[in-house]
């Protein structure tokens, strides 16, 4: 008797708890962001701006993403190149990040240069990187 009655409490506690996890009518999935809910937008530097040996360069943008942002990686390369000049890395968490770097032009020469953005989108490696170029002489 007390196995079949062992038998029915385990039974019923399986049931129980694969009932418990299972999808019931009315209930909602948990949403799935991709990189292309997201968006940055530059504000400085303009598409194509000009800036002379000595000027600061000045990053601005805002990253708003549908679910929190984990930060971001900015990196100015040499445009078509992946020697990087200079970098920052943040590690925040909004939805809505303003990114406010400034980068002092040491180039001695005219140069083609590319600002980037990489949004940390979430902890699996969701990324979202956007970028705008501009001139140096």
């Amino acid at each position: 008797m007390k196995r079949i009655s062992a038998f029915f409490a385990t039974t019923f506690t399986a049931i129980l708890a694969l009932s418990a996890c299972s999808k019931h009518a009315g209930d909602l999935e948990e949403p799935h962001h991709h990189a292309t809910d997201a968006v940055v937008v530059f504000a400085r530097p303009t598409a194509n701006a000009v800036f002379a040996n000595g000027d600061t360069v000045r990053i601005e943008a805002q990253a708003i993403a549908p679910a929190t942002i984990h930060g971001y990686e900015l990196t100015i390369t040499k445009a078509g190149d992946t020697t990087t000049i200079f970098q920052a890395r943040v590690h925040d968490h909004n939805d809505t990040l303003r990114i406010n770097q400034f980068w002092v032009n040491d180039r001695t020469e005219a140069q083609q240069l590319e600002a980037k953005v990489k949004l940390q989108l979430d902890h699996d490696g969701g990324r979202l990187t956007r970028s705008t170029v501009f001139r140096v002489l």
